[in-house]
């Protein structure tokens, strides 16, 4: 409280002139006080014109006052300096080297609270109380205090640039804007940083969309790294009981399994954290980016907004999507025999829009059937190496084929030439379809089938799946041509879809 008695005291008590506490003051007759030494030299520039005013109400004198000094004022000043010493601020009231000091300050410089882009200098509370004082002052602008005042002044005309150039995209003073800038499209710098600052809040939105984007995807990677785990301790558990019941006969290959297991959790443990690794890498950046959009956003200069500005558009590329890494082709020493086995050649595939007429899903991982009709669609990837998908459904018919891009499997048939193979599942019967050769094959229809391929060696087999897997088809050929998955639809009265599970794709049609 003494120390804000104080500066009420000190702003009472200011000379007009120099904008300091009196010294040695003196009263002119019409009631106002200066400084002695500031009074006299403003005399002293008015001596030429003949003419002696006071500088706060124009009162003019026919000749010069003899000034003498007011001992009262004086003395009251005085007690003023005594009582500032007794109210000293404390530290955290000076400016330190994070903060702006006071231009005005002499010696130990008080924080600024204040900067005017008018006058371009920084002001504390003590400095700053003529711009509430003063009627011409009050009109300057003041904004929180900012250290690169330098950056708003003009190199040319040492003048304030609040001036935008949109063609050479540079802030300009006024005098630029009617010389070398006259033809050009110019507005005024705080026009441009409103209409920039709507653009920054778009990218903020987006960049901070991203980040929820990245953490929901980490979280899914996490998931199936749990599930990775799951899979393979289970597998661990089923060779440890099998070989408690015929544990010197299989106590070989239940090494071999637990080592085979090993290697495939660490194969897929080692896809998942590389994976996982590049979004926390680009989730921090991304962070990093907002933080530095949200400090740009804030900026008071609109100069110094406009100057640190990413004009090469940097901001609108930063919020791209990732995309999943391709499974990695992992050759086993023999064919796979458990399902968990064949779910390490497991694809993920989406459908090419070009081949179906089917209605497709948002994501392009499934197709909507009308009713009464037929169609088949295929995927878009590429099948060379090893690689293993499943297809469930309810009801109705579906062919699960394979075949070279150039068949007309697709729309004409399924295993009607050489160059597609089709497994098709009635509700009383189950055919493998080859070069228009029919096979039936007896039991039941399944419920779920498994494919595997292995293009190097020529093998493609059809599986059906329940607590084991059963092989229903197998074929050993030559493959001359890249091979593509294919799905055709007869009287299904729903939908197919592509739903993710774990390390492999599933395309269920629900009937």
């Amino acid at each position: 409280m003494a120390q804000q008695n104080s500066l009420l005291d000190q702003d009472r008590y200011c000379c007009s002139i120099c904008l300091e506490q009196l010294c040695n003051p003196g009263t002119l007759t019409c009631g106002h006080s200066y400084c002695l030494d500031c009074i006299r030299q403003h005399w002293d520039n008015q001596a030429l014109r003949g003419v002696y005013s006071c500088p706060q109400c124009r009162q003019t004198f026919e000749r010069r006052p003899a000034l003498v000094k007011n001992t009262i004022l004086a003395d009251v000043m005085e007690d003023l300096k005594r009582t500032r010493l007794r109210d000293t601020p404390p530290d955290h009231c000076y400016a330190g080297p994070e903060d702006v000091g006071c231009d005005v300050c002499t010696g130990r410089k008080m924080k600024a609270i204040k900067t005017c882009l008018v006058c371009l200098v920084s002001y504390c509370e003590d400095h700053l109380q003529s711009h509430y004082l003063v009627a011409g002052l009050k009109r300057h602008k003041l904004v929180e205090p900012t250290a690169d005042l330098q950056n708003n002044i003009c190199p040319r005309h040492n003048e304030v640039m609040n001036v935008f150039c949109r063609q050479d995209q540079q802030a300009i003073c006024h005098l630029c804007s009617i010389e070398e800038h006259r033809s050009h499209d110019t507005v005024s710098a705080e026009a441009e940083r409103n209409e920039r600052q709507k653009e920054l809040s778009g990218h903020q939105r987006a960049t901070r969309a991203r980040v929820k984007e990245v953490e929901q995807d980490l979280e899914v990677l996490q998931q199936e790294m749990d599930s990775i785990n799951l899979s393979a301790d289970e597998a661990v558990k089923r060779a440890d009981e099998i070989s408690a019941d015929h544990i010197r006969s299989i106590e070989r290959r239940r090494s071999e399994v637990i080592e085979e297991t090993r290697t495939e959790q660490k194969a897929g443990l080692k896809r998942i954290q590389d994976l996982r690794k590049s979004l926390e890498q680009e989730l921090v950046q991304m962070k990093r980016s907002g933080d530095d959009l949200d400090r740009l956003s804030q900026t008071q200069s609109h100069v110094t907004f406009l100057q640190k500005y990413p004009w090469n558009n940097s901001i609108r590329r930063s919020t791209r999507r990732p995309t999943k890494e391709a499974p990695v082709e992992v050759l086993l020493p023999e064919q796979p025999h458990t399902r968990a086995q064949f779910l390490t050649y497991s694809c993920e595939m989406g459908i090419d829009p070009s081949t179906t007429r089917l209605l497709l899903t948002r994501s392009n991982r499934g197709v909507f059937k009308q009713v009464g009709t037929a169609g088949g669609c295929r995927s878009k990837e590429i099948l060379t190496g090893r690689h293993y998908w499943e297809v469930k459904w309810r009801a109705g018919f579906v062919a699960i084929t394979v075949g070279y891009k150039d068949s007309s499997w697709i729309h004409q048939g399924f295993g009607k030439d050489s160059q597609s193979w089709a497994l098709i599942i009635r509700l009383d019967a189950v055919q493998f379809q080859h070069n228009g050769i029919t096979t039936l094959i007896p039991g039941p229809p399944p419920s779920r089938v498994g494919v595997y391929l292995d293009y190097r060696a020529g093998t493609l087999c059809f599986y059906s799946i329940s607590d084991t897997m059963t092989l229903l088809q197998g074929v050993q050929t030559t493959f001359t041509q890249p091979l593509y998955a294919g799905l055709r639809l007869d009287g299904l009265t729903a939908e197919a879809l592509v739903k993710s599970v774990t390390l492999y794709y599933r395309l269920t049609v629900l009937g």
